[in-house]
């Protein structure tokens, strides 16, 4: 779900991730912050981005 959204979106902010998946802000940001911290993501004006990569492995709306 995370994946997919900023696959879609090219990036995100807790925020915006809890309002779309309907979660708390808190733990969509444990979640973000997570996954930049694995190496899935990449901080940029104060949201995550999916590092190049892991976009290999889901493909863009033009894509599908």
């Amino acid at each position: 779900m995370i994946v997919g959204r900023l696959a879609e979106e090219g990036w995100t902010t807790p925020t915006e991730l809890a309002d779309a998946l309907e979660m708390p802000t808190s733990t969509a940001h444990i979640y973000l912050k997570t996954m930049a911290e694995a190496g899935y993501l990449a901080t940029a004006d104060g949201g995550y981005r999916l590092i190049g990569s892991v976009t290999n492995f889901y493909p863009s709306p033009e894509q599908r």
